[in-house]
């Protein structure tokens, strides 16, 4: 048995409106009703102008566009992941499963324990013969990502409480035995000034048996890329790892590359 598995806290392509969307707050659905963009095929056949390049996998596709609604002050922007057909298959679900169902369950986990995830406005799930589709909506984060901290060059003694408070909030996924699975500088938002993280790219978090499971499984991939980043800042921000799993952490040290 693998030794992390995901537990579902809602069953998103089990719900009992397929084809609907549902939203998170009230405010948001007004916002988009008033943009006749509150139900599932106005969001699906919005312009296929993607941020990356399809993605292409599992028998289907999936892609992500911007959205803008509102103006001045009330300017609001959105990123809308649409998937059709891209299948994971389980003993549980051996008829296979939208990954983008995984990823909101996996963002309603996160933000259900308080921990630092993207805000999820809306999702839907649509079925027709021979074609599943799915929709996410999540709200643009506007705070800078560690690869960008990273970038900046910043004076990293002078930040070094900052980092372990970020360090912290990071631990707390992982002391609540959740690998992310893509624990990459990119996928972290993070604000100096304020502390607040968040993160992004859900799709292949896991509940692990264990954190120390949780943490083998993540902290790799991190370390292979904070190669810019000198040793006093990487120990600060991995403080509350090292207090609580020291010997662990240190074995995955030797992933980190030098400059």
């Amino acid at each position: 048995m693998a030794s992390c598995q995901y537990r579902t806290i809602m069953s998103v392509s089990e719900s009992k409106n397929p084809g609907k969307i549902r939203f998170e707050n009230q405010e948001d659905h007004a916002l988009f009703a008033d943009n006749d963009l509150a139900s599932f095929e106005a969001l699906w056949d919005l312009p296929h102008i993607f941020v990356d390049d399809v993605n292409y996998r599992r028998g289907g596709w999936s892609a992500v566009s911007t959205l803008e609604l509102g103006a001045g002050e009330q300017r609001h922007i959105y990123f809308v992941k649409r998937q059709e057909n891209q299948f994971r298959y389980s003993l549980r679900r051996p008829f296979g499963r939208l990954t983008f169902a995984d990823e909101v369950d996996a963002i309603r986990l996160v933000q259900s324990l308080g921990l630092p995830a993207v805000d999820m406005v809306c999702f839907g799930i649509s079925r027709q013969p021979g074609v599943t589709r799915g929709i996410l909506v999540t709200r643009r984060i506007t705070l800078p990502t560690l690869a960008d901290l990273i970038e900046s060059k910043p004076n990293w003694n002078a930040i070094l409480p900052e980092l372990e408070q970020i360090g912290n909030q990071l631990y707390r996924i992982h002391a609540n035995k959740i690998r992310h699975g893509a624990f990459y500088p990119n996928h972290i938002f993070a604000d100096i000034a304020s502390g607040k993280v968040q993160m992004i790219d859900f799709e292949g978090a896991r509940l692990c048996r264990t954190s120390a499971k949780a943490i083998k499984a993540d902290l790799p991939q991190l370390l292979r890329r904070l190669t810019y980043m000198p040793e006093q800042a990487i120990n600060a921000l991995l403080r509350s790892y090292l207090d609580e799993h020291y010997e662990l952490v240190q074995s995955l040290m030797s992933y980190r590359k030098k400059p």
